[in-house]
């Protein structure tokens, strides 16, 4: 605020800092106390020489030395509090300098120790404030020091002022975030760090703590604060009129009658011009000056607005319906103006008028919510149930679905071919087989039954016709499947198959094929080579033929096999793919890969990003071979699993034992680490990427199999896997949560159940890096996050999904795995929470909250 001595039209305002009392201040008690002789002439010639000529008040400045400091004649001294002052200042000058070197978690960690000391040392812990600040560059140096001699000579008045208006906040405000009060970054993320997110955390801090936070930007704080004292439940309905009525009766009155606020009716334009003798456009105006006039005055409710929300919202489905409002607040007409407000302020709570209902922008969207409740249907929903609906619900619904002859509400795009898919899907587990007259007969008394009678019920021949259209794959003679309940091939699977092809060629046929690979078709529960013809037809190569029995591709050899070998075979390290087609340009990828599957077997290793090498050319000692194994043993035991994901086992090793991961070369990634340790442990567990199984026994290659229908998804969540193992009638999965765990170099978990690919989630560089310093800010201060009882959800970045602590886990485990430790707490998906670590020796205290 500028001093009154300032003319305020003759002010520098690039630099309004220096026109704050406490800046005059700190500069004229700096200049007393170092002039050997301080007169009024001294004083001023300095001030102007700071501020320029004539931009104060003589008079004032007179007036000003007389209030404030010791006068003896013509000259001026410092009083023992100014004098002391002082004294601190040029001590805390001389340490930031000092501190220039400290890089920041070191100064939030000692800042920390102060805040959470009851007993704080006022002046010691506002130097790691001053010096945060200065370091970051976000405020000069003087006018840091400014603020600490300020700090220091009304530090009691501050403290009682301080301790006062947080014991004066009402206690309905305690669910509302630190940051919506507190626009200072440093200081938001300051409180972040110590655990405090809310207004509840405050109010546990001492006095003392809180005066030395708030003394940067004391004056904006103590009013933001002051706001909260006041009993919200006696007061928000009476603040909210009194703002509307603030408005010129003509004014309100238009606004009124266009919202319809007391009537629920809006009325036109034109309709109000008629009423007053306006034009359209005159009625246009007044309505725009009015709302301004709204937004303008309307600061002052915003914390009550925020805090209604969190006092009613659904918090487990993330938002507000519209008539729960109107009930809890029991006024029409002050519910319309709430909803006004939220329509048209710039605040993260909004409403949407189209679906009626009001949710925070920073933690959820509306697609979300919409896609939370269409995610309890399925494409069809009979008219019975949707009567049932409350009115957010039915608006979903009709966005996105249509009324079918008045029987059934459909999903919108979906046809009268789609309804049948649906019903072979569920009638015929086992295929549905074309030219079948009982199949047919079925399929149309079940459509007649669900959707009713239809005159326009396709022939047996048309649904034949479009069979392949809806995406189905043959599974036996003249019998089709859904290809989303089918098995799926693994791409170690599918290029073994073309290998063979290639190495039976020019003519191969499916029962050959069948039978050669039965052992491992016959565990994905493929039982007959149609259903093998129906799986491989999609990924064999442009240049291979089939036929209804066999394939046939090119009678020429492929000469070029031996020539790759001996390539590859040359290199004395790491080679990639890209040199290999360098080598050997015109050669198809398969056939390159033909021999690299090959040389798997003998010894070469698949390292990530298309790179390659042999074991030989690694020379890794039997000792650290054997300690690898022992790890893995070990991590087994105490994990309490039968099966583990490669990044779970690289994400171990990267922050408990990085001497052993050295000593492995090449283990540099989870995709690596997986291929060494089967080349190397072969014979001692189970494999399929990225699991390792400690039993050679099928559950692993059911998790792979489960894996690969997943990867064909943008999200699945437990009951999409549960209803592809009843399709495929095979098992469940041993163990959700390791599945889930598995699929994170992939996918992002959201929720307790479910998990949103990587490519739709979209998170770019900058937000995982936001994340990451966030995390940081906490680590700098704790050895352990629980995020079962982690509250700082607020404080993060906005995502276009609700803050959890899945979603916090499932970010750390697919972006952050190489910096935290992800540990469940235990062993079943929906019971677990997640203890976070970083491996970051400097932490203080083992555990958060």
């Amino acid at each position: 605020m500028i001093y009154n001595i300032f003319f305020y039209n003759k002010i520098d305002h690039t630099r309004l800092e220096i026109y704050d009392e406490s800046f005059l201040a700190y500069i004229v008690s700096g200049l007393i106390g170092s002039a050997r002789e301080c007169n009024v002439d001294f004083i001023i010639s300095r001030l102007e020489a700071l501020y320029g000529n004539h931009s104060f008040s003589l008079g004032k400045i007179y007036a000003y030395l007389e209030k404030n400091y010791i006068r003896n004649k013509e000259e001026f001294s410092l009083k023992k509090s100014q004098t002391r002052a002082i004294k601190y200042v040029d001590e805390l000058r001389h340490n930031l300098h000092n501190m220039e070197w400290m890089n920041e978690d070191i100064l939030l960690k000692n800042l920390s120790n102060y805040i959470v000391d009851h007993n704080i040392n006022y002046i010691s812990g506002f130097k790691f404030l001053a010096a945060l600040l200065k370091n970051n560059n976000l405020m000069n140096e003087d006018v840091l020091l400014s603020k600490f001699y300020n700090y220091i000579i009304n530090y009691d008045k501050n403290y009682i002022l301080v301790d006062k208006t947080i014991n004066l906040i009402d206690d309905s405000y305690d669910n509302l975030p630190i940051n919506f009060f507190i626009e200072n970054k440093t200081l938001v993320q300051i409180l972040f760090a110590n655990g405090i997110n809310y207004i509840w955390d405050l109010k546990q801090l001492s006095a003392a703590s809180s005066t030395l936070l708030f003394c940067i930007n004391l004056n904006d704080t103590i009013a933001s604060l002051s706001s909260l004292s006041d009993d919200f439940n006696l007061i928000y309905k009476e603040k909210i009129c009194n703002l509307f009525k603030s408005l010129p009766g003509k004014e309100l009155d238009i606004l009124d009658k266009r919202n319809g606020f007391a009537s629920g009716h809006k009325m036109t334009l034109e309709e109000v011009g008629r009423l007053y003798n306006f034009t359209r456009e005159r009625c246009r105006q007044i309505e725009v000056k009015a709302t301004k006039k709204i937004i303008f005055n309307s600061n002052s409710i915003i914390s009550i607005l925020t805090n209604l929300y969190l006092s009613i919202f659904d918090s487990d489905n993330g938002y507000l319906c519209v008539d729960k409002l109107f009930s809890f607040v029991g006024n029409d007409l002050i519910s319309r103006y709430i909803i006004f407000l939220y329509e048209n302020l710039e605040i993260d709570i909004i409403y949407d008028a189209d679906f009626k209902v009001l949710y925070n922008k920073t933690q959820t969207t509306i697609e979300e919510i919409c896609n939370k409740v269409l995610g309890n249907f399925s494409d069809t929903i009979q008219v019975d149930d949707y009567n049932f609906l409350d009115a957010f619900q039915k608006t979903v619904i009709n966005h996105s679905y249509k009324l079918f002859r008045n029987y059934v509400y459909l999903k919108k795009g979906l046809t009268v071919k789609d309804l049948i898919g649906k019903i072979i899907d569920e009638t015929f587990q086992d295929g549905y087989r074309i030219s079948n007259q009982d199949h047919y007969k079925k399929i149309k008394e079940i459509f007649i039954k669900k959707y009713g009678d239809s005159d326009e019920f396709p022939s047996e021949h048309s649904i034949q016709g479009f069979i392949d259209r809806l995406n189905y794959c043959q599974v036996n003679i003249g019998t089709y499947k859904n290809r989303a309940f089918c098995a799926v091939l693994s791409q170690d699977l599918i290029d073994d198959i073309i290998n063979y092809i290639l190495e039976n060629a020019p003519t191969v046929f499916y029962s050959s094929i069948y039978e050669n690979f039965k052992p491992r078709l016959e565990e994905l529960n493929i039982n007959n080579y149609f259903y093998l013809k129906g799986l491989i037809d999609p990924y064999l190569p442009n240049d291979f033929l089939t036929k209804r029995n066999y394939i046939t591709i090119g009678k020429e050899k492929i000469s070029s096999v031996q020539a790759i070998t001996n390539y590859i075979k040359s290199f004395d390290g790491i080679f990639t793919l890209e040199d290999i087609r360098a080598k050997f340009k015109g050669i198809k990828d398969y056939t390159i890969y033909n021999v690299l599957y090959k040389e798997f077997e003998l010894g070469l290793i698949d390292l990530s990003n298309r790179k390659f090498i042999y074991y030989t050319k690694v020379m890794i000692e039997k000792s650290v071979i054997d300690e690898l194994k022992q790890f893995i043993d070990n991590l087994f035991t105490s994990l309490n699993t039968r099966i583990i994901s490669s990044r779970k086992i690289y994400a171990k090793l990267a922050l408990t034992n990085k001497e052993l991961l050295s000593k492995l070369k090449i283990a540099t990634d989870s995709y690596s680490t997986f291929s060494l340790i089967k080349y190397l442990f072969k014979n001692d567990y189970g494999f399929n990427r990225p699991l390792i199984a400690l039993d050679k026994d099928s559950n692993v290659n059911c998790f792979g199999l489960f894996a690969n229908y997943a990867l064909t998804l943008d999200s699945f969540n437990h009951e999409t896997i549960k209803l592809y193992a009843n399709k495929m009638n095979i098992r469940s999965l041993y163990s959700y949560l390791e599945f889930m765990e598995g699929l994170s170099d992939d996918f992002v978990q959201i929720s307790q159940d479910a998990m949103v690919s990587k490519r739709k989630i979209n998170l770019s560089p900058a937000t995982i890096q936001e994340i990451d310093q966030m995390l940081s800010l906490i680590f700098s201060r704790f050895k352990e996050i629980h995020l079962d009882k982690f509250n700082g959800y607020a404080m993060l970045p906005r995502l276009p999904y609700h803050w959890n602590k899945y979603l916090l886990a499932g970010i750390i485990r697919s972006y952050l795995s190489d910096k935290y430790e992800t540990e469940n707490t235990a062993n079943s998906y929906d019971k677990t929470s997640f203890i976070i670590r970083k491996n970051d020796e400097n932490c203080l205290i083992k555990k958060i909250f």
